[in-house]
């Protein structure tokens, strides 16, 4: 038995090894958070995922059991160990054996058992909470109902601080007056930034899932939910009424304006449409990747790294690997006059050079070409020649795709959302 990493690249590292060093039966650990309502295994994976989840391991994971009473857990911190009180996750791995379905199990029996209560939480920057509250205290709604304390909203940063308050609601009241409460709230504060959301957002299945890389995005994304809650700090259930269309509208223009100020996708719940994308910004996720690469002072000038350019294949070359990038590279070498030279190491390699980096192992990547190349133009021209075409492999057709972070992170500066692979001078 032991922890599972969260780290989907030492979780492959580790499982590549498995089948051949691994003892006959193996249990891997991680916590579960607890959700409010959250009691059939869909519902847990619709709001949280770990990579034992994915297709990439099924083959081994055999067994997954959910325990969501919560246990104490010695956690590491940024200043010292944590104590935290969360669920488990049991995930069985084997070669062999028949595969369950996922279960959730109770190891202790309640001495207790109360009826659990419905609840609007209204969340707020912190500095505007005590106007939000007087204008809140004139809806007759409010009158007589319980309020919880003001806690730390999931979704305050030290920047932009939140807070947030539950408003408890009587079991009586039905759904349509739950929706036109939410509505009146909205209507008497009228406030940017406010964030409404009922309980039963966690296991509602018309909900979408937001996910984003601030929190302080979703001050943007507001006005477009018409309920919202924070699941953690970058990823909330909602709900809207607005269209696919006016979303991915939003998403490009945040893209615009920088790149940590994104959401990178709306999606539905994993157990309606399989978790299919609602809405997307147009740029890639290379894009972002490459944006986040170059974020900083060295974004506002041109580096000779800037130029470094791969080229890969989508999919699996075999044994040929060294020889298809061979002929590549001297095919675009000769088309386009540019001068390179090959070196035998990456460490060794400089401006005027290009290298094959073979791959690392089972659980890595196909290898590529690295061309340390001079300047934008011959990486225009590198990109013009050959990504998007192919190249058969016994019968197999592979795509060439090539990666360099000037041209991809170009997409999030402003120049109106446009795919990474236009480029200046190519319609």
């Amino acid at each position: 038995m032991a922890w599972a990493p969260n780290d989907g690249n030492a979780l492959s590292r580790i499982l590549s090894q498995y089948p051949d060093n691994a003892p006959t039966a193996m249990l891997l650990i991680a916590p579960l958070p607890t959700f409010p309502g959250v009691s059939t295994t869909s519902q847990y994976f619709d709001l949280w995922l770990h990579p034992l989840l994915s297709d990439k391991h099924a083959a081994v994971v055999r067994g997954i059991h959910l325990l969501p009473q919560p246990v104490e857990y010695v956690l590491p911190g940024p200043r010292g160990p944590r104590h935290v009180h969360q669920g488990l996750a049991c995930f069985y791995l084997a070669r062999e054996g028949a595969r369950a379905l996922p279960t959730v199990r109770l190891p202790k029996t309640s001495i207790l058992q109360a009826s659990g209560s419905d609840s609007i939480t209204i969340d707020t920057p912190t500095a505007l909470l005590p106007q939000h509250m007087s204008k809140l205290a004139s809806l007759s709604e409010f009158q007589g109902r319980t309020i919880r304390e003001p806690t730390r909203s999931l979704g305050s940063t030290s920047e932009l601080p939140r807070t947030s308050v539950e408003l408890f609601l009587p079991p009586d009241l039905s759904a349509l007056g739950r929706e036109l409460l939410v509505r009146n709230i909205r209507r008497v504060v009228q406030a940017h930034g406010l964030i409404l959301g009922q309980r039963d957002l966690y296991t509602a299945a018309d909900a979408l899932i937001l996910e984003c890389l601030s929190p302080s995005v979703v001050l943007r994304a507001a006005i477009l939910c018409s309920e919202a809650r924070f699941l953690t700090a970058t990823k909330l259930p909602i709900r809207t009424e607005a269209s696919a269309a006016t979303w991915t509208e939003l998403l490009d223009n945040l893209c615009k304006e920088g790149e940590l100020n994104i959401i990178t996708k709306i999606r539905w719940k994993a157990s309606r449409f399989g978790g299919r994308p609602f809405a997307l910004p147009s740029a890639t996720s290379t894009a972002f990747a490459a944006a986040r690469r170059r974020r900083g002072p060295a974004a506002q000038t041109v580096q000779s790294t800037d130029f470094v350019t791969e080229v890969r294949l989508q999919g699996d070359p075999g044994l040929q690997d060294r020889e298809i990038f061979n002929g590549l590279v001297h095919h675009v070498l000769s088309s386009t006059g540019i001068q390179l030279r090959a070196s035998s190491s990456a460490e060794r390699a400089s401006t005027g050079f290009w290298v094959h980096l073979p791959s690392v192992d089972a659980s890595a990547p196909p290898g590529c070409a690295r061309l340390y190349l001079g300047s934008k133009a011959e990486v225009e021209h590198i990109y013009e020649a050959l990504d998007g075409q192919v190249v058969q492999v016994g019968l197999d057709w592979l795509k060439i795709e090539v990666r360099n972070d000037l041209l991809s992170s170009s997409v999030l500066s402003g120049n109106g959302g446009r795919a990474p692979s236009a480029i200046p001078g190519r319609p």
